[in-house]
């Protein structure tokens, strides 16, 4: 049986929508077990009305991603698990295509599937992995996400005129069902909108970390308690709509992201979280020189999350970096 998971928080219709997707498309055994997290837009018990056989569990705050998704694999029955966003549409027969894959192939543990945008567009949700999260790497990758370092390279794209280009291109319906690296090779991580796989993964790694309130905690669990130990594959012949972010659509988390991350770079080590705030500092006066010469309001913002993040540094220390290490999960209160 294949036990189907999805979180409620404040989308009561597109959840809806989700649910009646999966109705329609799948004829295996299954059960769906829909978490709310304490949502306000709508009374919990009407999806009850609306779906009579589906297992609710009504929660009395909002615990996040990880934590919800944890609660709903602890109660679920199948040999199988499905963890799907609620801002999604399943494509015709896509379930059983990933659950007969998985089924017949035992040397593949986790599934993830083709999701695309409401136009069409593929999204990324295959991510490789070679290393990436060793320490010179991430220094790197700190590098290169420096605003300066990214304002430069923006500006150096337009005096190349390549801009209109990649926003062609970007803006092209994409049909190629994959990326090139991804279908067929070792995947390092998959995206947490679409993850089908055995029980057994859940049952050996313990699921997400609870430390996470949201973001950043699908990746953790693979880098630090998947990638090593099970094989994990991007299956681009089933496709799902994702609509992305309905849960925030008003993007108040953006702190919560980067908190999110901090706490990540910390599970991999103490070095790693160094280095992550030692580039913040440098980002901070970085920013507000692209504000003075571009005027952009939206660096004095990224100013502020990293500030924030920072006060948050001593907090996220104060714990085990292990997992389940704190005593609360690492929550950013938005006023």
């Amino acid at each position: 049986m294949l036990s189907i998971i999805i979180i409620n928080y404040n989308t009561f219709q597109l959840t809806v929508e989700c649910i009646n997707s999966i109705k329609k498309s799948i004829i295996s055994d299954y059960e769906i077990i829909l978490i709310d997290n304490a949502s306000k837009d709508h009374p919990p018990k009407d999806f009850l009305t609306i779906f009579p056989s589906i297992k609710l569990i009504e929660l009395n705050e909002n615990v996040g991603f990880g934590r919800a998704n944890n609660i709903g694999m602890q109660q679920a029955q199948g040999e199988y698990f499905l963890l799907l966003n609620s801002d999604t549409i399943i494509k015709e027969d896509a379930l059983d295509k990933c659950l007969s894959y998985l089924k017949t192939h035992s040397n593949i543990d986790i599934l993830g599937c083709r999701a695309e945008f409401p136009n069409g567009i593929t999204q990324l949700t295959a991510f490789q992995y070679e290393g990436e999260h060793s320490l010179i790497r991430s220094i790197i990758y700190f590098i290169k996400r420096n605003s300066t370092v990214q304002y430069a390279n923006q500006l150096y794209k337009k005096w190349k005129k390549e801009k209109n280009a990649v926003l062609r291109q970007e803006q092209k319906k994409i049909t190629e069902p994959t990326p090139n690296f991804a279908y067929g090779k070792r995947i390092g991580s998959l995206s947490g909108v679409f993850m089908m796989f055995n029980r057994k993964v859940y049952d050996e790694t313990r699921g997400f970390d609870p430390d996470f309130f949201m973001y950043y905690e699908e990746t953790e669990w693979f880098i630090n308690r998947i990638y090593n130990r099970y094989t994990i594959l991007y299956y681009p012949y089933a496709s799902i709509i994702h609509y992305c972010g309905q849960s925030d659509v008003h993007g108040a988390m953006s702190t919560q992201f980067w908190v999110s991350s901090a706490l990540f770079w910390y599970k991999i080590s103490h070095l790693h979280l160094f280095f992550y705030s030692l580039f913040l500092w440098i980002d901070i006066p970085c920013n507000l020189f692209n504000y003075v010469f571009s005027g952009n309001k939206n660096y004095i913002v990224k100013i502020k999350q990293i500030w924030t993040t920072l006060k948050f540094i001593p907090v996220i220390c104060r714990f085990s970096n292990s997992f389940n290490g704190r005593n609360a999960m690492l929550k950013v209160k938005i006023s």
